[in-house]
């Protein structure tokens, strides 16, 4: 008002008649005339009388004085809002809101046109029923309790997100889809929500595209965000001499901010990269039309067309992030902890796979380890949520070449090491390569024949690491390998097969001729597929329970020189207890292994599970401690070296490995 007090031709007393204030108000500044004529006043402009009016308007129409002064509607003003403060004008008696609020949708742009969303005494409010994946403009105007509007405050840009699709699930199409160090995913383009998108959204935008490719433009209205617009209220705005419209690449993040797209580095390089596609699409269909067109340097400067395109287009980008990667926890038995219920998509933080296909592979994985996974649509404009997670544990590594630690006329022992990460069960296949004495017996060819037929067959699968494969031909090469399988039973690539022969037929152990047989003496160098003979001391208890040797808790070694006499404080001794049996697992694992597979810390007592060939005793009252023959035992190793300790010697095809290498 004091502006437009110095701007209007005054009088030679600095004052404005009557009149022509509200000519002036009236005809050059309409908003201020409705705010006046909407305002209540209840004084007098000037003069000495009361005057109560409805409007400030019409204190000023009908004041007295036939000229006003800038000092006069001044001091005016002030007693107006000083009597309305006297008079509790600050609240209204039916106790509604001082202030509302009126929240506006921008319809076009380009002919100004808004609509009333919605009215609210708060700060902030949500605004429903919008579609996915669509730009909108908002701006909001403040109403007193007059119902006197503020100017609106300045529009803000948004998109809505895309619909949430569904987790992406592993591509059986295409050969292994799990192995050690990669997952094959597919998604269907077709599923509900796949593309971002509701069925209804999905039909306009097709119809869009569809006349945008018959009229080789976009539409002249362009709704609440008009790129035109944006575009030509850049600072580096400019025309070329062909009427190209242009901006300098350096406005990029300004454009996408005033678009309502996020302007981060990423998303400026994303959109560089998609602009510089979009250029080549645009000449390769050129050039296959026959006409000529010119590349643009994106890199120093954008056209306006190349970024409606852009924006305009539904080209959908699909990520997959997954999580950092858990190890399948080694359990006794083969058991493993159980995964929780329910997953949330944060856990995946690590992007692994970005590109437009329906399908992809992510790489660089863990062996034998659980990832969890998401999917991510976005589009030029717009980004989805994560979608559900879906749980892949990847297959373990291939395992080491399996060696052969000892062998017999029907049966052969072999034992393997895992890869890294460990496993949770073992394959062991095995398939006859060449029976030796089919050549002589007819019975034996016959034999090979129906064995050769079977192909690979499966003589082992469990949590061991060591196996014993029974009823095999005698004198017969046969090959063997090892596959590793995870929790959900995915394995992973066989390991190199090994050749392994069967012995001769021979004379079998038996206590008779254990001279023949155990001929080296052991020095603690035990390992698994050894055949070892030794000796232990039998006790009974006062329970009437029986105590051996092997038993340091419940035993107190306390012999004379010559051996003669046992005293133990717990039991009574009744004989000695001579067992010949193979080493099937030992339960040490050495540093360099551990460090390898990643397993726990190894044990500092060695403890070894046999299975018993024969065992005899010295005494006849000891005679009911005989142990049966395959007996499964686990003894300590430093009880089976406490007396004399004997083993077979191995045969040169197989392969002795100490723990501690």
């Amino acid at each position: 008002m004091e502006t437009l007090f110095q701007q209007a031709t005054l009088t030679a007393d600095a004052s404005l008649s009557r009149e022509q204030l509200i000519d002036l108000l009236e005809n050059k500044h309409p908003a201020t005339f409705r705010f006046l004529e909407k305002t209540s006043a209840t004084i007098k402009l000037t003069g000495n009388h009361e005057f109560n009016s409805t409007s400030l308007l019409d204190a000023i129409d009908s004041s007295d004085d036939n000229n006003i002064t800038w000092a006069d509607f001044h001091a005016f003003l002030q007693r107006t809002a000083q009597a309305y403060q006297a008079k509790g004008g600050d609240k209204r008696r039916d106790g509604s809101p001082q202030v509302r609020y009126i929240v506006q949708q921008c319809l076009s742009e380009t002919t100004r046109k808004w609509k009333e969303v919605l009215t609210t005494k708060f700060g902030q409010s949500t605004v429903n029923g919008l579609a996915s994946g669509v730009p909108y403009r908002f701006r909001v105007i403040a109403l007193n309790r007059n119902n006197l509007e503020s100017a609106p405050s300045a529009s803000c840009v948004v998109t809505t997100m895309l619909e949430t699709p569904p987790p992406p699930s592993i591509d059986d199409r295409r050969g292994d889809p799990v192995s050690a160090r990669e997952i094959k995913f597919a998604w269907d383009k077709t599923a509900v929500f796949a593309s971002g998108l509701n069925q209804r959204e999905q039909r306009k935008h097709a119809i869009d595209n569809i006349l945008s490719e018959w009229t080789d433009a976009g539409p002249d209205d362009e709704g609440a965000v008009s790129v035109k617009k944006t575009f030509r209220r850049q600072t580096t705005f400019r025309k070329t001499d062909n009427d190209m419209e242009i901006i300098s690449s350096s406005d990029m993040a300004n454009i996408l901010r005033d678009l309502g797209v996020p302007d981060t580095r990423e998303k400026v390089q994303e959109t560089f990269l998609a602009l510089k596609a979009e250029e080549e699409r645009l000449v390769d269909e050129a050039t296959a039309r026959g006409r000529t067109m010119g590349r643009t340097n994106v890199s120093e400067y954008i056209s306006l067309d190349l970024m409606k395109r852009w924006w305009n287009s539904d080209n959908i980008t699909y990520e997959i992030f997954r999580s950092e990667g858990t190890q399948v926890e080694w359990k006794p038995h083969g058991k493993v902890a159980v995964s929780a219920s329910k997953i949330s998509p944060s856990v995946c933080k690590i992007p692994c796979y970005k590109g437009s296909k329906p399908y992809g592979t992510v790489r660089g994985l863990a062996p034998n380890t659980l990832y969890y996974f998401t999917l991510r649509l976005s589009t030029s404009r717009a980004q989805s949520c994560s979608s559900k997670v879906i749980e892949i544990t990847t297959a373990p590594d291939t395992p080491e070449q399996p060696v052969l630690i000892s062998s017999d006329a029907r049966e052969l022992t072999l034992k393997w090491y895992p890869g890294k990460n460990g496993a949770h069960k073992y394959l062991l296949e095995g398939k006859l390569h060449e029976a030796l004495d089919a050549h002589t017996t007819a019975s034996v060819a016959q034999a090979a024949k129906k064995e050769k037929e079977r192909g690979w067959v499966t003589y082992f699968e469990g949590h061991e690491n060591t196996a014993k494969v029974v009823k095999l031909l005698a004198n017969s090469a046969y090959y063997f390998r090892v596959s590793c399988l995870n929790t959900k039973g995915v394995a992973g690539m066989p390991s190199k097969m090994v050749i392994c022969r069967t012995e001769p037929r021979r004379q079998s152990l038996q206590p008779k001729n254990a001279d023949e047989f155990f001929t080296i003496e052991c020095t603690g160098d035990v390992v698994v597929g050894d055949t070892i003979l030794f000796t232990e001391r039998l006790y009974i208890g006062r329970d009437g329970k029986l105590l051996t040797s092997s038993n340091p808790l419940a035993f107190t070694r306390s012999l004379g020189a010559d051996g003669s006499r046992g005293e133990s404080r717990l039991g009574r001794y009744v004989g000695e207890r001579t067992i010949a049996a193979s080493v099937l697992k030992d339960i040490y694992r050495s540093p360099r292994h551990t460090l390898e597979v990643g397993v726990a810390k190894p044990i500092s007592r060695r403890m070894l599970r046999l299975e018993v060939i024969w065992s005899t005793v010295s005494t006849e009252e000891a005679c009911d401690h005989v142990l049966r023959k395959d007996a499964i035992i686990q003894m300590d190793e430093e009880q089976i070296f406490e007396f004399e300790t004997f083993r077979v010697p191995v045969s040169p095809c197989c392969a002795r490995r100490l723990p501690s290498c």
